[in-house]
Formats: C-alpha cells, sequence, structure tokens
C-alpha cells in the first residue's frame, strides 16, 4: 500500500508583521503501509508556542509508529513476534486507545519539556489533531481547532473530524490543558478512504461550513485534481507551500496556514 503526501506549514501574513514565527507545525509517516499525520497549531498566546506544535507532532507520530514497528521483533519471543505482526496485518486492537496513550505522551513529553527549559506548560500551549490511515478504516484523535477531511470512494469528501466548538469564538483547550483528556474527540470509520487532509485553523473557514461542519466540495476538488496531476518525483511540499502563500488564500487569511494532503497511489 502506497501513497502520494505532502504538507506545509506557512507563516501568517500578520505574523509577518510582528516577526513572530510561524506556530503550525505538521509530520506525515508511513509505517508499514499505515498513514499517520500530524497537525498542530500553537496558541498565539502563548510564548513558545511554534516549540510546543513542533514538539507535538513529533512526539504524537513517534508514539503511533510504535505500534508498527516491526524493527522490534529481533528482540522478542516468537509469541512477541506473532502480535506484532497481527499489528502489522491488521488494525490495532484498541486503535482509539493508542491514539490516546498517543495524546498521553504528547502532554508529559511537554511537561518534561517544560521542566527542562524552565519555563511554564501553558508557553507550549498547541492544539493536535492526529489521523491514521489502513488499509479499509481510519482513526481521528483531536483537539482544539483545525478540522480532517477524508476523499472517498467516489471521489467526495466528507468531514471526518471538525473543529472544536469553544464557549467563545476562537477559544480553544490545548493539550496542555488539566482538562486536555475531557476536550479530546475521537472518531472512526470501517470505510477505506482514497486520500486525507488536514489542515490547521488558518484555512478552515475556506474548507468547511463552519456551523454544519460540512466540506467545501468546491474548494477541495480543483485541489485534488490539480494534486493528482503533479508529476510523481514533483516536490509536494513546496508547492503546497506555493498554494497557502498565493494571492487567493492569502487575501482571505492572516494566520499561519498549514495544509497536509495524501492520496493513495
Amino acid at each position: 500500500m502506497s501513497w502520494t503526501s505532502g504538507g506545509a506549514s506557512i507563516v501568517g501574513s500578520s505574523h509577518l508583521k510582528t516577526e513572530t514565527p510561524c506556530q503550525d507545525a505538521h509530520m506525515i509517516m508511513l509505517a508499514n503501509g499505515t498513514l499517520i499525520i500530524a497537525v498542530s497549531d500553537g496558541l498565539g498566546s502563548a510564548a513558545l508556542a511554534h516549540l510546543g506544535a513542533k514538539h507535538a507532532c513529533k512526539s504524537a507520530v513517534a508514539s503511533i509508529e510504535r505500534t508498527f514497528d516491526l524493527q522490534r521483533t529481533r528482540k522478542l519471543s516468537l509469541a512477541g513476534v506473532r502480535e506484532l505482526i497481527w499489528r502489522f496485518t491488521r488494525a490495532p486492537k484498541n486503535p482509539e486507545q493508542m491514539l490516546k496513550e498517543a495524546f498521553s505522551e504528547v502532554r508529559a513529553s511537554l511537561v518534561k519539556l517544560a521542566a527542562a527549559e524552565g519555563q511554564s506548560l501553558s508557553a507550549y500551549a498547541c492544539t493536535l489533531m492526529v489521523a491514521v490511515v489502513m488499509a479499509d478504516s481510519w482513526h481521528a484523535l483531536h483537539i482544539g481547532d483545525g478540522a480532517i477531511v477524508g476523499i472517498l470512494a467516489d471521489g467526495s469528501v466528507s468531514t471526518l473530524s471538525a473543529p472544536e466548538r469553544g464557549e467563545f469564538v476562537n477559544s480553544v483547550t490545548p493539550i496542555t490543558s488539566t482538562r486536555y483528556q475531557l476536550a479530546q474527540r475521537y472518531s472512526e470509520g470501517s470505510q477505506r478512504l482514497e486520500g486525507i487532509a488536514v489542515f490547521s485553523d488558518g484555512i478552515q473557514h475556506l474548507c468547511i461550513n463552519y456551523k454544519s461542519g460540512a466540506a467545501f466540495d468546491g474548494f477541495f476538488q480543483p485541489i485534488l485534481s490539480w494534486f493528482r496531476g503533479l508529476p510523481r518525483d514533483f516536490d509536494r511540499t513546496t508547492a503546497l507551500a506555493k498554494l497557502l502563500d498565493s494571492a487567493q488564500i492569502r487575501q482571505k487569511s492572516d494566520d499561519d496556514l498549514t495544509l497536509v494532503l495524501a492520496l493513495r497511489s
């Protein structure tokens, strides 16, 4: 099973004016045929949010990748090898638990980072979305805003995980919050996805309907067609960065922008 993927996180025009670093981050990993995508958006009020976002993505993907890591079979008993092969060839026994454990590891690693650097945990406040796409199922865990959209077998798009609706506009719960476990949202589906898009709140108003959460077909179809048409060896990260930096998108958002796309190939 193979995927064609790319992702870009670029600094918003408002942050360029204040010389603030990009507070969005993303990571893409293919682990034995399983696609893992993480996107994080650092809270603007947090002094080290850009570091928190990068750390969250790296920690989350590393945690999930270990579930599918067959390198460890060299040190395991035959029963252990069989268990890891089971995980490799099928969905994890409990994907929800796997993802929630990954989020717990992310928060614990941020606590450790804050202590090591002599900073408050809140200085690294960030949202986090993680999507895991397998052969015939998908699983997602999400805290904060941004969204995850799936591309179905018929080519249509469907929102898999919508943004958090806080008590106030632009109010979200970061993974550094003491109530992060109550705020995280798990979703899953037993259908095969032909592709997936994960994006931060900088462009979510262009991608989905805020009230209904429905994905905008008119936004995704032209981009998906363009993405499919890129040469196989084309640098899709650069292409997506140029897309996000285009006048059409810049004039509609001054926030940091992240878009990750992956299609089965």
